[in-house]
């Protein structure tokens, strides 16, 4: 999956969690924890990449 759909998924989890706080079951987050922190860390990464190859002080 592309990136960018998860951090569509992400963003969408967010306002889940934002939103509804009350209602989230928290074994769901926990169970998609792991490829969360992943799809940050790649989103990071491509950003830190971009932003050197325009010359951008990140």
């Amino acid at each position: 999956m592309k990136i960018s759909k998860k951090m569509q998924e992400i963003v969408g989890l967010r306002n889940i969690i934002v939103h509804m706080y009350a209602d989230i079951d928290a074994e769901i987050i926990y169970d998609n924890l792991e490829d969360i922190i992943q799809t940050l860390r790649e989103a990071a990464a491509k950003l830190l990449e971009f932003s050197k190859a325009k010359n951008i002080d990140p």
